[in-house]
């Protein structure tokens, strides 16, 4: 406001009368200036100004969903969902106008909204919808030229093991480690490597043809192994299984014959995956035991670890079969996105030996995987059946799975 401008005159000694006002009483040697009175702001309850849309993402990539509104005061925000046949209920800590989480399979379906309070009421945006989708399965590559015809396993016999550590983009094909390295030595170990091919290369009789530490984007593929020796035993740092995978992203491992003899667990995932966009596969594949005598063998193992943090993820297993591959057929722990497919699993008693014990166990970690197109009868030795435990199973999909299924033992004999 303008200060005021006094004008003084004098005219006598006597007090002057003041002039009534609407603005009260005004001092008629005084000379004011009067200002325009600024509107006061009114309170408004929330309205909503951008709405949340539809999201499709890939199971494991994050979703995002934004919704805005005004309102005075300013309003705070609570997000619900809904899931299919449900009731709205509140997020758990979603109080920003941008919603943010891991998209997984169950929450396909799902719908989102955002509630704006403030004193004078509330406003509630539309509905929306999450879409998501399963991981694009990587096709299986083609078979080396002359794969029909050449005798592969008679070439170059190789008298001492691989170690490479550090390296990219080498290929070892068409390599015999047959019975040339024994108990607790690894046949290819690689450290540290990346973009390389085993191809066409058989480790019968040896305890643990493939050690990967640290590895990405690899291929395994054409590989036999017959008559395993063993059981081996892990050490400090995770060997002791047959094919195992530590702290590796991103292979595909494919057309594998495991038959006869001992061993720990033949493909072991620990702390080992890919991603939703780019899965790790091991497929095309066949398990066949005869003496597993140990306690805690498995046929396949995804997320393999021993504590929370120890979890993989995001690897499809399928078109397989396994005939007794050790106390247990698949077992998962830790992670998410993993997809089981197109699988045969059988077990019968063994008298005299250690019994069969599950199937498909998920044992740890509330680990999210889908079982699908598997046909299972897993016997165990006191006669009864076995196929599935599982610990934790509130991220676990079964569809079109067969548990106490008739198979053609025929069917589980391949030859490579």
């Amino acid at each position: 406001m303008r200060s005021k401008q006094r004008k003084l005159r004098v005219e006598s000694l006597e007090p002057r009368k003041m002039l009534s006002h609407q603005y009260g009483l005004l001092d008629p040697l005084v000379s004011y200036t009067m200002q325009p009175a600024l509107a006061p702001v009114k309170n408004t309850a929330p309205y909503v100004t951008v709405q949340p849309t539809n999201q499709t993402v890939a199971a494991g990539a994050t979703v995002s969903f934004t919704a805005q509104a005004s309102g005075k005061p300013a309003p705070s925000v609570q997000w619900q969902s809904l899931a299919p046949g449900g009731t709205w209920t509140q997020v758990s800590g979603a109080t920003s106008t941008t919603l943010s989480f891991t998209a997984t399979a169950d929450k396909s379906g799902d719908q989102y909204r955002a509630v704006f309070t403030n004193r004078y009421g509330s406003a509630t945006t539309s509905a929306a919808t999450l879409t998501v989708t399963s991981p694009v399965p990587i096709p299986p590559p083609p078979a080396p030229s002359g794969w029909s015809s050449q005798p592969l396993f008679l070439a170059r016999p190789v008298s001492n093991v691989i170690k490479i550590i550090g390296q990219s983009g080498f290929t070892i094909s068409n390599l015999s480690f047959a019975n040339q390295v024994g108990e607790g030595v690894v046949s290819i170990d690689l450290e540290n490597c990346s973009n390389f091919k085993i191809i066409g290369c058989d480790f019968s009789g040896d305890t643990e043809p493939i050690f990967c530490y640290n590895c990405t984007n690899f291929e395994i593929g054409w590989c036999r192994s017959l008559d395993i020796v063993g059981p081996s035993t892990r050490d400090g740092t995770h060997r002791g299984n047959f094919y195992q995978f530590d702290t590796c992203l991103s292979y595909h491992v494919h057309d594998i014959l495991v038959k006869g003899g001992d061993t720990e667990d033949v493909f072991s995932n620990y702390r080992s995956g890919g991603t939703a966009a780019n899965p790790s596969i091991i497929e095309n594949f066949s398990i066949e035991g005869t003496n597993w005598s140990s306690t805690s063998s498995t046929g396949v193992i995804l997320g393999d670890g021993w504590s929370s943090n120890s979890d993989g993820g995001y690897v499809i297993v399928r078109n397989f079969t396994m005939n007794s591959p050790g106390q247990v057929g698949v077992e998962v722990m830790h992670g998410m996105g993993y997809v089981v497919d197109q699988g045969t699993i059988y077990a019968a008693p063994r008298p005299g030996q250690t019994s069969p014990n599950v199937a498909v166990s998920i044992w740890e970690g509330d680990p999210q995987v889908t079982f699908s197109n598997l046909k299972v009868n897993w016997t165990k030795n006191d006669g009864t059946q076995n196929p599935y435990w599982f610990q934790y199973a509130d991220n676990v999909t079964l569809t079109n799975d067969v548990w106490h299924a008739t198979i053609d033992l025929t069917t589980l004999t391949v030859d490579l």
